[in-house]
């Protein structure tokens, strides 16, 4: 007979941590490998642009196509960078019964934010002290974790994932609330512009400093999906306003 205690829930959440941490080293190391491999194409791409650009001219078609694979190249080493980074942030195991919200924040250059306070806000877009806050760090990352007490506490209205400055202005709020589930780690990245030098406390009810209201920019999930939102000029994430495409 098999006297084999059967593990517990922190066992079974142990296992997984070091399982996800190993797949995650895995991956890490082939995007590197790709990322090599593609700064080598992309170094004979630019070798060949060069000669043919001194023996056609810029304008010629061959070198017009070579130059459009360039740009391309460029935005995809900033996507690996971006893999990569997510792949090798380290956070501490999620516990079986709390929720964990966690992503980069970037600026208008995609370059990474530091010093922005992250925070989840409720329908009137103030922030719910219980659930705390985080503060980017040099590499733009943040990570809001909810317990299980927290979670019930929050399940009776809406939370908006939410980002301020050091000046308490508020610089998005996300078009759609999030649904804190308990085991479960969701990925979301904030796309905003401006700079930020310091880190302070979310804007609260009644602060001397009250946020200045902006529209939703975008965000883009750590699945690639734009999600719902607009950018600060009104703007939708193919570029067009609603006046726009109401003519259509």
């Amino acid at each position: 007979m098999d006297n084999k205690t059967p593990p517990t829930d922190a066992d079974v959440s142990a296992n997984i941590s070091d399982s996800l941490s190993r797949l995650n080293d895995q991956r890490s190391a082939e995007l590197n490998n790709l990322k090599s491999f593609q700064q080598l194409r992309d170094a004979m791409l630019q070798v060949e642009t060069k000669r043919l650009t001194a023996k056609y001219g810029q304008d010629h078609p061959r070198v017009v196509q070579l130059q459009a694979r360039l740009v391309y190249h460029e935005q995809l080493f900033q996507g690996l960078d971006t893999e990569i980074a997510r792949v090798n942030i380290k956070t501490t195991p999620l516990p079986v019964d709390a929720w964990r919200i966690q992503g980069r924040v970037f600026d208008a250059k995609n370059n990474p934010m530091k010093g922005i306070t992250v925070f989840l806000a409720d329908g009137n877009k103030e922030w719910l002290r219980l659930t705390g806050s985080s503060c980017t760090d040099d590499g733009g990352n943040y990570s809001l974790t909810l317990d299980s007490k927290t979670i019930d506490s929050t399940k009776q209205q809406p939370l908006f994932l939410s980002a301020s400055d050091k000046d308490k202005k508020l610089l998005y709020t996300a078009a759609s609330s999030v649904i804190p589930t308990r085991g479960i780690a969701d990925f979301a990245d904030i796309h905003l512009g401006g700079e930020a030098d310091a880190c302070i406390p979310p804007p609260t009810p009644g602060n001397d400093t009250k946020p200045v209201d902006t529209k939703p920019v975008d965000t883009k999930p750590a699945d690639g999906k734009i999600a719902d939102g607009k950018t600060a000029d009104g703007k939708t994430a193919d570029g067009k306003t609603g006046a726009d495409k109401k003519t259509k």
